[in-house]
C-alpha cells in the first residue's frame, strides 16, 4: 500500500485551521477585554520558542513521528508509557473540543435538540475523514480554509464602521499579572497543543523548511 504524504504547506494548514478555530470558538482572553491584544502578542512570544522545539525535533528525526521517536529515544518500555500519555492527552483534548462544538451549535441554532446529537454527528464526520487519510484531511483543509477566510474577511469589512481606537483603552487596565495570566492561558491552549500535529509528521514530505512549519500557521491563526 503507498504511503500517504502530504507537503510542508499542507501541514500548515491542518495547524492554520486548528489555530484560527480554537482562538475563534473558544473566544480566548475575553476576560481581559481591551488587553486581550496584548496578552496574545505575549503568548505569541512565549510559544514561538516551543514550537521552534517541536522543529528541532522532527529535524532530528526525520520521517519519524511522536510516537516512534519516543520509541526510540526513551526504549520500548518507557517509550510505550509516553505513548499512551500522549495519546490520552490526545483523546481527552478531542472530547473537550467536541463538547464545545457541540455546545456552540446547541446555543446558537439547535437550541431543543439534546447535545447528545451534534456530538454524534461530528463524532461521525471526524471518524469518516479521518479513515480517508490525511491527504483528504489536508484537501478538505484547503477547501474550507478558503471559505472561513472570505467571510473573516468580509465580515471585517462590514464591521469597519463599528472599530473605534477607543475600544483599547485604556491600556494595561487589568494588572500585568492578569495579562501574564492570560497569555499562560493561551500558550497552554490552543497554541502549545499543536504539539498533536507531531503524530503526522512520518507522512509529511521532509525538507529543510519543515522544522519551520508550526511558527507561520500560528501566528496568522492569532491574528
Amino acid at each position: 500500500m503507498k504511503k500517504e504524504s502530504i507537503s510542508n504547506k499542507q501541514i500548515q494548514l491542518l495547524i492554520f485551521s486548528y489555530c484560527i478555530g480554537a482562538y475563534l470558538l473558544f473566544s480566548m482572553g475575553t476576560g481581559e477585554k481591551q488587553n486581550i491584544w496584548i496578552s496574545s502578542i505575549l503568548a505569541i512570544i512565549f510559544t514561538i520558542p516551543i514550537v521552534m522545539m517541536y522543529g528541532r525535533i522532527m529535524n532530528l528525526y526525520p520521517g519519524e513521528n511522536i510516537f516512534t521517536i519516543l520509541e526510540q529515544v526513551f526504549g520500548k518500555v518507557f517509550g510505550k508509557v509516553f505513548n499512551i500519555i500522549f495519546i490520552f492527552h490526545a483523546f481527552f483534548l478531542g472530547a473537550y473540543i467536541l463538547r464545545d462544538f457541540a455546545d456552540f451549535i446547541k446555543v446558537t441554532a439547535l437550541f431543543s435538540t439534546p447535545i447528545i446529537v451534534p456530538m454524534i454527528c461530528i463524532g461521525i464526520l471526524s471518524t469518516w475523514i479521518l479513515t480517508e487519510g490525511i491527504e483528504v484531511l489536508a484537501a478538505w483543509a484547503k477547501f474550507l480554509i478558503r471559505i472561513i477566510l472570505i467571510s473573516m474577511t468580509l465580515i471585517w469589512i462590514m464591521l469597519i464602521p463599528e472599530m473605534h481606537i477607543s475600544n483599547l483603552q485604556p491600556v494595561f487596565y487589568a494588572d500585568l499579572k492578569d495579562i501574564l495570566s492570560q497569555s499562560l492561558h493561551l500558550i497552554t491552549f490552543p497554541f502549545s497543543e499543536v504539539v498533536i500535529f507531531l503524530n503526522f509528521f512520518d507522512h509529511v514530505d521532509y525538507n529543510n523548511k519543515t522544522k519551520n512549519v508550526f511558527i507561520k500557521p500560528l501566528i496568522l491563526g492569532e491574528y
